[in-house]
Order: C-alpha cells, then structure tokens, then sequence
C-alpha cells in the first residue's frame, strides 16, 4: 500500500491487509506532521525534506525508511518549496523503492516528535485582521513595501542576516 499526500489515517485492520505500506510525505519528519507541512515549515523554521515512512494508526507516526533535507532559504514562498518537495519526494521513491520492497532498507529511524498539525491550526494563522488595533505594525509594514513597488529595480529592501532581499506584494480583494 502507498499512500502519496493522503491525509486519511487508516485503521490496523486495513493496514494488516497488506505485507507493507508506506507513506510518502511531504515533510521532514518527525518534524511537519499531519495537514500542510510545507507552510509549518516555513512558520516555524523546521527543516525542510521529504520522508518515506511506514503507516500506523496515528498519524505520521510510523518508523521512517528514508528521508531528505530540502535546503530552504529564510524567504522561500510556499509554493516555491512545494515544487521542490515534490521533485525530492519523487526522487527519494524512484531511488529507493526497490530497495525498500526487496528489504534491503527497512524502517530504521524512530519517529517520536508527537505535534501533528491540523487543518484548524492553519485557520488563526491564514488571516491576518488588520482591523485589529494590534496588527498596526504589520498594516505599516504592507503600506511601506507598496509605497516603493515601482518596479524590478525599485522595492522596499530587507536586510536579514547580512543579506538584502527585495520586498514585492501582492493584494488582490
């Protein structure tokens, strides 16, 4: 059984139907379980990867068979870093399928970090209430990077760890 994205978790009793399962996810785990892993990554600057692991009854839980860093930088978007997963995690499986089906590799790594992310923990983060009186920092700062987007050559400029990165937004109703 493999199960690519899937966000059901399966009973024992359909997992014991079959000699194996694995799970191809889009995080590095332990860290980035349950929905969306690509944006807890980046909101909580976990490193970044895909894992092929074994399925158990909790949720992207199981013992891992393999895994890969994805290097991210500090202001990588979502979709930027979705493309790569995708890319690493088809390259993991196509390198190691075989390997794991013939029992050359087996599930080795113990998965213990317990947070899984859901569905409903995303719903406070995805909208930011610049009617809220404490978001006034963040309203200033989006005013500020659209007041310089003139064009390619003319942003608002952020400097970060000794590096300068230009800002562009944005907003659509």
């Amino acid at each position: 059984l493999i199960n690519l994205w899937g966000h059901k978790v399966f009973s024992l009793n359909f997992l014991n139907k079959f000699k194996n399962n694995l799970n191809l996810h889009p995080s590095y785990l332990p860290y980035g379980k349950g929905k969306d892993p690509i944006i807890w990554s980046i909101i909580n600057n976990f490193q970044a990867g895909t894992t092929i692991h074994k399925m158990t009854e909790e949720l992207d839980s199981g013992a891992i068979y393999v895994r890969k860093k994805i290097k991210k930088n500090n202001f990588i978007t979502g979709k930027e870093l979705y493309i790569s997963t995708l890319k690493e995690t088809k390259d993991i499986f196509c390198h190691n399928w075989i390997k794991i089906r013939n029992k050359v590799i087996r599930p080795r790594i113990k998965n213990t970090f317990s947070k899984i992310n859901k569905i409903k923990d995303l719903k406070n983060l995805s909208l930011i209430d610049l009617d809220n009186n404490k978001n006034d920092k963040i309203l200033k700062f989006i005013k500020q990077v659209l007041s310089f987007d003139f064009s390619p050559n003319y942003n608002l400029a952020i400097k970060y760890k000794n590096k300068i990165y230009k800002v562009k937004v944005k907003i659509n109703e």
